[in-house]
């Protein structure tokens, strides 16, 4: 029979027996490139191979995680990590650290904006600013351009910009425009008054697409009134007052808006000097009229009623009637009544017929 002693020693040896072996440590390496290389945290603009390295001393039972992962579409994050399963110990493992990759190759989207309309029919006729915005569905727009256009003048003319994302990617657009900051040009601006009428003439270029004759006094008291709109050359205002002085600002405006300004003064007045409008005379009157520059001789000619009794050619601003006289075939003199007698200009020889415009016309009586 044991003894207790004996029985003790047994059960401390398997004991013994049962506990397990201390394993063995296992030694392993992780290392990560991305297309051959270092991996960044930043952005992406094209396909990313992501590859785990890693070395053991123990055989390799799985592994999962470990690639190469490749990263073709814009991505605001994928993360890859690699685990490796170890066949000894049993159920041993190891993993290494993520790496998250981040991709965006679309450039952002890009729009124009001015900061005002066109000045008058789609052109732009002073410097406009253009700011340029954009949107990115990735990795966000990180900046923006702008700019002035200033000229030249160009039916066609634009302006360019662009916007760049986080990524690098950069996209940019034109804005077009219409330009023309160049006025029309308004020469030989004259004003002619006479007897009842002021006569505006001018000149105006060819891109001209308006012209505004505004007059003050107006036609309907000391404001200014626009007499006149049109493409014509001149305006013959009739709507006057014998020395009344008028103030004519005659503008002409182009396609673009741009607007050229000359103003002219002008008193109208009869050209016609004596007798006075409605004199009555007792002798043979004495006509004077204001000389014409150039004329070189002027054709008077005097109305009873409606039938015309003289026409006479004198070379100076003046005639005297005389106490009788022929026209056409027919002895003629002043008699009791009411005559009209008006004045035209002629320049170079009588056989050219070159007449300027009626000066002027006026009345006297003559009496019993």
């Amino acid at each position: 029979m044991r003894t207790r002693t004996a029985v003790a020693a047994i059960l401390l040896a398997l004991v013994v027996a049962m506990v397990p072996q201390a394993a063995t440590a296992v030694s392993y390496t992780f290392s990560v490139t991305c297309n051959g290389g270092g991996c960044s945290g930043g952005w992406y603009r094209s396909t990313v191979t992501v590859t785990f390295h890693y070395s053991t001393d123990t055989a390799v039972a799985s592994t999962s995680g470990c690639g190469p992962n490749v990263v073709n579409t814009d991505t605001h994050g994928k993360t890859f990590t690699c685990t490796v399963n170890f066949k000894s110990p049993p159920g041993g493992g190891a993993f290494s650290s993520p790496v998250t990759i981040k991709r965006d190759a679309t450039p952002p989207s890009v729009s124009a904006s001015p900061d005002r309309g066109p000045d008058a029919n789609g052109w732009y006729n002073h410097p406009v600013h253009v700011a340029f915005s954009g949107t990115d569905a990735t990795s966000g727009v990180a900046s923006c351009t702008s700019a002035d256009y200033k000229g030249p003048d160009s039916a066609t003319a634009s302006v360019t910009g662009s916007c760049t994302d986080n990524a690098g990617n950069t996209a940019s657009v034109s804005f077009a425009l219409k330009y023309d900051s160049t006025p029309p040009k308004l020469t030989n601006v004259l004003v002619t008054p006479g007897d009842g009428f002021v006569d505006l003439k001018w000149k105006a270029s060819k891109d001209t697409t308006s012209i505004q004759v505004v007059r003050t006094p107006g036609t309907a008291g000391a404001d200014p009134s626009t007499v006149y709109t049109g493409l014509a050359s001149g305006y013959d205002d009739k709507a006057v007052t014998n020395k009344v002085k008028y103030s004519y600002t005659i503008t002409a405006v182009d396609e673009a808006g741009n607007t050229a300004t000359k103003t002219i003064a002008a008193v109208p007045a009869s050209a016609l000097f004596t007798p006075l409008q409605g004199a009555t005379v007792k002798s043979r009157p004495m006509l004077t009229w204001k000389r014409v520059p150039r004329a070189t001789y002027y054709n008077v000619q005097i109305y009873r009623g409606s039938r015309q009794v003289l026409s006479s050619w004198p070379l100076k601003a003046r005639f005297r009637v005389p106490a009788t006289w022929t026209f056409h075939g027919k002895r003629q003199r002043l008699t009791p009544g009411v005559y009209q007698w008006g004045v035209f200009p002629g320049f170079g020889r009588r056989t050219q017929h070159r007449f300027g415009t009626l000066l002027g016309h006026s009345e006297f009586v003559v009496k019993g």
